[in-house]
């Protein structure tokens, strides 16, 4: 005759350690994709801060090849107003390309995905070029238009507020 109560006891036991593997694989399953969640992150912030720094790189070497747009450029920079209508129209559309990479910057330092590091390096760059007579010229023409309107606020509290003051802070987290 079998022994029902030893047959449950056993069930009960094959049972345990049934649920506890499972748990253990379970733990384990979790572990490796926090794992790859975290690589991926990684990555991620590298391809973010490849692809800025690319984008950067870009306008400077377009300075560097073209003494023609250089000098529209730096003339821009000094009096926008001074500049003939056609090179307005190239100096804003260069100015809104490098705030543009700096939009990008912006956005991937407040969702995580990039650093701080490629943002805190364009606006090193841009805070300058901003705050000539031809930067501020600009930034009161096509300052609504330069990107989300987080990046929008952010340029005016920190770098126009900031300069009114007469110092400019650091930038935030």
């Amino acid at each position: 005759m079998v022994n029902w109560e030893a047959v449950g006891a056993i069930a009960e036991r094959t049972g345990a350690i049934g649920v506890i593997l499972s748990l253990v694989y379970l733990a384990l399953q979790i572990r490796q994709n926090t794992t790859q969640m975290e690589n991926n992150a990684s990555l991620m912030r590298a391809e973010s801060e490849r692809a800025v720094k690319t984008h950067g790189g870009h306008f400077n070497l377009t300075m560097a090849n073209s003494k023609q747009l250089s000098g529209v450029f730096r003339r821009g920079l000094e009096n926008f107003d001074a500049l003939e209508p056609d090179e307005q129209v190239q100096f804003s559309f260069f100015f809104a390309e490098l705030l543009s990479a700096m939009d990008l910057a912006f956005a991937e330092r407040s969702t995580g995905v990039g650093g701080t590091a490629a943002f805190d390096a364009h606006l090193r760059g841009v805070r300058p070029l901003l705050l000539t007579p031809g930067g501020r010229s600009f930034w009161r023409i096509y300052g609504g238009r330069s990107g989300s309107r987080e990046f929008q606020q952010y340029i005016d509290s920190e770098v126009f507020s900031a300069d009114q003051v007469g110092q400019a802070s650091p930038p935030s987290p």
